[in-house]
């Protein structure tokens, strides 16, 4: 990323660190690509031991400058730029999963074969569904399961802007995936096992192992009705080549800063995967597909993840 003239590129803020807004992102300042294309990104401010606070896009991944570009012209290209993608490809694929995902979940809430009763989500993060699609949800309650600590967060966040987050039917369940049951939770959040839910689990299962994302997905087709709905994303860096190689490294990149990849599933062994479970693939969306139905304007999605929606038999 490249502001095109030399010099700090100044986000506002003081000696905390940059301004957030009322939704917890970081304030961004309009910036361009070095290719000339403006870009509105969602920057979240990160911290860990080992680096303090650092700046990350919407999944999670920091953010980072190239020694090597220089104003107006980056040098990060090829090889460079499969291992280490422009925020501008991470951002297009986080909008255009959000679009998908919205898309699914408006045709399941009027299904013929038994419309949606309950919208989950699961590491809901700062997803405001709940809100921003209040209409289209038309009074169905939302569960929201994540860490304690974000949904505090979050709460507060909302509680000071009720302008801008209208009232909506949430209930903000605290959960550890790694160590807490699904199952139970869901069961004391009010979910009924007999009425069909639309679930979405979005920039999570990648950062799980394995054992922990067959067990969620076992534990969830326990108390989810025949024909629920969830929606998902998974890591696949592609076939054994090169290009693999460096979706690899900048895999390794996140394990440093604190973001581990520990999940990795190619779509053609999605079917095998959610068979067992209780589960049937409907639809998959790769990033030549993401951009063919919901990016008009072909920017580049970055293609090592992909979005798939699975029907619980």
């Amino acid at each position: 990323v490249d502001a095109g003239v030399e010099g700090e590129f100044e986000f506002p803020g003081g000696a905390d660190g940059p301004a957030t807004g009322a939704d917890g992102n970081v304030v961004t300042p309009p910036f361009t690509l070095t290719s000339g294309l403006t870009v509105a990104a969602t920057l979240i401010l990160a911290e860990s031991e080992e680096l303090g606070l650092y700046l990350t896009d919407a999944t999670g991944m920091a953010l980072y400058t190239f020694a090597r570009d220089v104003p107006g012209t980056s040098n990060c290209y090829d090889r460079c730029a499969v291992a280490w993608p422009p925020l501008a490809s991470l951002a297009t694929y986080i909008a255009a999963r959000h679009r998908l995902i919205d898309d699914h979940l408006a045709r399941a809430l009027t299904d013929d074969r038994g419309p949606i009763q309950r919208l989950v989500l699961l590491g809901a993060g700062y997803d405001s569904r709940a809100h921003r699609l209040r209409g289209l949800l038309a009074g169905r309650p939302t569960l929201e399961l994540d860490l304690a600590a974000t949904a505090r967060r979050k709460q507060r966040i909302i509680a000071r802007q009720t302008d801008r987050f209208p009232s909506a039917p949430v209930v903000a369940l605290s959960i550890d995936f790694a160590r807490q049951s699904l199952a139970s939770r869901l069961v004391e959040g009010g979910l009924d096992p007999a009425r069909p839910a639309f679930f979405i689990w979005e920039g999570v299962t990648m950062y799980l192992p394995r054992p922990t994302v067959e067990g969620t997905l076992g534990e969830l087709r326990a108390v989810c009705a025949a024909s629920s709905l969830l929606a998902l994303d998974c890591w696949s860096p592609g076939p054994r080549s090169l290009r693999r190689g460096w979706h690899r490294a900048s895999a390794r990149l996140l394990h440093l800063l604190g973001e581990p990849i520990r999940f990795e599933l190619h779509p053609q062994e999605l079917g095998a995967f959610v068979d067992p479970l209780g589960f049937e693939g409907v639809d998959l969306a790769d990033a030549a597909e993401l951009q063919r139905r919901v990016v008009p304007d072909r920017r580049r999605v970055y293609d090592a993840v992909y979005v798939a929606l699975l029907r619980a038999r």
